[in-house]
């Protein structure tokens, strides 16, 4: 709750440190709601959120998987940047190699710093407390902003409605030049009456605008000028 309270964000990475991906259909739903249960105790409205993330366990996903997490709505989120932490004591190594594999629109994953037991060994994650300490200031002074996966994908998000926004307006542009001169060119005709200029090839470039192509005659209305020229 108090990690809540300061604007982080929870994710299901289910209760057990296990692979799913040998887990039947209704094992795997069964213990993503059981965790999910959890996180609703601590945020409140977590079920219904607009993007759920689950971090698969040890990184493995299958097709079983893929589909029950599309059904109840959560997005699973893996690393680009990860430094080996479960295993690499050095908190110098730790932060150098993510200073240097960090790159805008980066996920870094570092585990939470405690010690965990598990079969076949014990893993010692203390030190990250001491590579969060050092690593954050870094990163800010190099002018990343560090966020949630919401921030992140709310951002690309926006960065992509601009872009799609672009090509529209590109391409409205474009059809107009095209249907204001092409339209002209189709209604008029050559000094030869047994030829009609088109604009088959007409560039939409200023140096080649006066390029035109003669055609034998043809019957062309109005609405199928505008249909040629709207499709250049």
């Amino acid at each position: 709750k108090q990690c809540i309270a300061q604007g982080h964000e929870l994710g299901n990475h289910m209760i057990e440190d296990k692979s799913c991906v040998s887990m039947s259909r209704s094992e795997f739903l069964n213990a993503l709601l059981q965790c999910e249960r959890l996180i609703e105790q601590c945020d409140p409205g977590f079920e219904k959120r607009r993007r759920k993330w689950f971090r698969p366990p040890h990184g493995y996903m299958n097709a079983n998987m893929s589909k029950i997490l599309r059904n109840w709505h959560y997005v699973a989120a893996l690393a680009d940047v990860f430094p080996l932490d479960t295993e690499v004591r050095s908190i110098d190594w730790i932060v150098d190699f993510v200073l240097n594999q960090t790159k805008p629109g980066s996920i870094i994953l570092l585990h939470a710093p405690d010690i965990r037991k598990t079969k076949s060994k014990t893993h010692k994650r203390q030190n990250n407390l001491a590579v969060l300490a050092k690593l954050i200031p870094q990163l800010l002074q190099l002018g990343f902003t560090i966020g949630t996966l919401s921030d992140l994908a709310d951002a690309a998000d926006a960065e992509n409605r601009g872009k799609i926004n672009q090509l529209k307006n590109d391409k409205t542009k474009k059809l107009h030049r095209s249907a204001s001169f092409d339209l002209t060119t189709l209604s008029y005709p050559c000094q030869n009456d047994n030829h009609l200029i088109t604009a088959s090839s007409v560039s939409s470039s200023d140096d080649d605008e006066n390029k035109v192509t003669a055609q034998q005659p043809q019957s062309t209305t109005n609405q199928q000028a505008l249909q040629y020229a709207a499709s250049l």
